[in-house]
């Protein structure tokens, strides 16, 4: 007794874990989510680097020059000039060997394209947070339209299971009437051929159904065993077209690549310093000497023509209307595309009712159709496209279920509704 509860339990564990929400959770766990938060954080550094621009940099240097005349070291001021003139015997600080080293230092105060620069950095990375988003919901769309279609196989193979056992069952009767001479053996060799027809289907939907699990697997990293339900949670959340979003931050992105390629033209106003000590070998005493120099400076620059610079606010330009006109096609093709899969919905619906109709009237028929075939009012041929006929039935109604939730899945790609609300 307690065996076959435990058993229960993991039965039940084991399909919670092929739960159609299990499937989507596992999408953030596979190498393409991954690699879109990856994209995300490389677009993030993008904004932190041109961010560290704003820093000063600090260089450690050190050189060595050989000139062919004597250079001074330092800046040698007036006074101290005076006085070597006056005492001869002191060293000169003139040399033609000098040795430097010290520290550069340079700041940026202004530089107009760097703001804008910062801005579009922004943008790409919420462009970035978008993509991976659209992405998603791309893939959690490729997953719940294979279970819809996985789901209409299995459909598929119960109502050939259940066309089996009739046909079967009808067997056994003309198999008996063959016996006792009423019937012709044709009549049994018929029915037989058309067991083989339904075998024939079966292993033909069993290798569509090994692709699916297989594609399933692929996506979400879960082998999946048993049945997936796919059962309405909430209708779609119907508002923006969220596949536009991602586009839209890369529009803004490239609307201030345009500022940015201006603000080139802009000053730029930098600070710079230097920190050094120079060594040499005194001109008149060959006495090595040193000298300590210190600099700060303040300087603008301003390009006056820069042929350059304007052809790439052109490209720039350029750039920004492509986007601009993408995103134009983009969203007449969506509404379009919306328009059409809500249509396509209601009327699926509506005939999804129809076929749940015709199901019932075809196992009316079909049960009649039986016992007129054993009483000889109809012929083998006759009955056995009742079979066929109820079949297809099963089959349409499943069809339609299966694309009224492929159509589900694209219209939330379209509004960017996460699928997880939607079904369960």
């Amino acid at each position: 007794m307690k065996k076959s509860f435990f058993l229960s339990i993991a039965l039940l564990c084991s399909l919670e874990a092929t739960s159609i929400s299990t499937l989507l959770s596992a999408l953030k766990n596979q190498p393409q989510f991954k690699m879109d938060t990856l994209s995300i954080e490389q677009a993030s550094l993008g904004g932190k680097k041109i961010g560290a621009k704003f820093w000063p940099k600090v260089t450690l240097f050190g050189s060595v020059e050989q000139n062919s005349i004597y250079k001074p070291l330092g800046v040698l001021l007036p006074s101290q000039s005076a006085k070597l003139l006056k005492n001869k015997n002191l060293s000169q600080p003139f040399s033609k060997t000098i040795i430097q080293e010290g520290i550069k230092v340079t700041w940026p105060v202004f530089v107009k394209s760097l703001f804008t620069l910062k801005q579009r950095a922004k943008y790409l990375e919420l462009s970035a947070k978008q993509k991976r988003k659209l992405n998603l919901l791309q893939n959690e769309a490729i997953v719940v339209g294979a279970v819809a279609q996985l789901n209409y196989i299995d459909a598929m193979l119960r109502a050939l299971s259940a066309k089996e056992r009739s046909i079967k069952e009808t067997k056994k009767k003309t198999a008996l009437g063959v016996k006792i001479g009423q019937m012709p053996y044709s009549k049994l060799l018929l029915i037989n051929t058309k067991l083989n027809e339904i075998t024939i289907n079966q292993a033909f939907l069993k290798t569509n159904r090994l692709a699916l699990l297989a594609k399933l697997q692929d996506l979400t990293g879960i082998k999946v065993k048993g049945k997936i339900s796919l059962r309405l949670k909430r209708h779609i959340k119907k508002g923006e077209f969220f596949a536009l979003k991602p586009l839209q931050s890369t529009l803004r992105a490239s609307q201030k690549a345009i500022e940015a390629a201006k603000g080139a033209f802009y000053p730029k106003v930098v600070v710079s310093g230097i920190v050094a000590r120079e060594h040499g070998n005194s001109i008149n005493t060959d006495t090595f000497m040193h000298k300590n120099l210190a600099q700060i400076k303040l300087s603008a620059t301003m390009p006056l023509f820069d042929k350059e610079k304007q052809v790439d606010v052109q490209i720039a330009k350029i750039n920004y209307l492509k986007n601009a006109l993408f995103i134009k096609k983009m969203r007449h093709s969506l509404k379009v595309e919306a328009k059409k899969i809500k249509n396509n919905i209601a009327l699926l619906q509506q005939s999804a009712r129809l076929a749940k109709k015709s199901i019932k009237q075809q196992q009316e028929l079909l049960k009649m159709a039986k016992v007129a075939f054993l009483q000889g009012s109809i012929t083998q041929e006759e009955y056995l496209r009742y079979e066929d006929a109820l079949f297809s039935a099963k089959a349409d109604f499943a069809k339609i279920i299966a694309q009224i939730w492929q159509n589900r899945a694209q219209l939330a790609v379209i509004y960017g509704d996460d699928l997880k609300g939607v079904v369960r």
